[in-house]
């Protein structure tokens, strides 16, 4: 059997309950993963990755929390993808604004011929569960 399709079935999992209007909004996450092209220069790279966090600076007032990493999962189960970016916003409607930010915008442009992959997972937190 195969360990990835022990867990529930996404399909029979309950979705968050919707928020009313007296319940205040979840912190939004947003999570981009990159693989780059295998011939990208390490200063093409580097500019990447200094990009990226001036875009975050530039946008602080949008980005509450701001984490980047190099994977060293050894598992094999990460498809090429090697750095990881992780932001949390207010709401959902913070990312909203930051998504169509002319500088991200213009970032998201910058990737091509650098990055040869991006994947990006976005969630509501929900209340933190007590282990």
């Amino acid at each position: 059997m195969d360990p990835l399709r022990v867990r529930q079935p996404l399909a029979t999992m309950s979705p968050p309950p919707a928020p009313s209007s007296t319940t205040p909004l979840a912190p939004y996450r947003h999570m981009v993963l990159f693989r780059f092209e295998a011939d990208a220069s390490p200063t093409a790279r580097a500019d990447l990755l200094t990009a990226f966090r001036a875009l975050v600076s530039d946008l602080s007032g949008l980005v509450l929390t701001y984490e980047e990493g190099t994977n060293v999962n050894d598992e094999g189960l990460d498809d090429g993808l090697t750095h990881i970016f992780f932001m949390t916003f207010a709401d959902a409607p913070a990312f909203q604004v930051y998504k169509v930010h002319p500088a991200h915008v213009a970032f998201v442009k910058s990737l091509a011929g650098v990055v040869a992959k991006a994947t990006v997972l976005d969630w509501t937190a929900a209340a933190p569960t007590t282990l």
